[in-house]
């Protein structure tokens, strides 16, 4: 898309990118009237940290504009297991009855410890 495509999502508070800008997107901080009417205050970001920015020739002429949607968050979940000595088969939702824990795969009798 060209920037006169994503422009109007900007403004709406949409983040919008495109390849020179390398992974970092352009949103906009605020919004200033003045005398010669709306002046938008951009800033570029990569999640990381946040500075001002102002478009240039390659950004205004640039044809592959993106909307970036917003980005959902997921819970990261830990899943414990072990790998038997034996056969090297993990070893997921194991059982622990006194610390010990039998191998799916090949039966073999493991104590487990406690993670690292």
């Amino acid at each position: 898309m060209k920037f006169y495509e994503v422009q109007p999502a900007l403004e709406a508070g949409k983040k919008i990118t495109h390849h020179n800008l390398r992974g970092k997107f352009i949103s906009i901080e605020k919004e200033e009237a003045n005398i010669f009417g709306k002046t938008l205050v951009l800033t570029i970001s990569d999640y990381s940290r946040v500075i001002g920015y102002s478009l240039d020739m390659v950004d205004l002429f640039a044809d592959d504009w993106k909307i970036i949607e917003d980005i959902k968050e997921v819970k990261l979940r830990v899943t414990e297991y072990f790998i038997c000595p034996s056969c090297q088969h993990k070893n997921f939702g194991f059982h622990l009855d006194n610390g010990i824990s039998i191998c799916d795969k090949c039966g073999q009798r493991v104590r487990t410890l406690p993670r690292l």
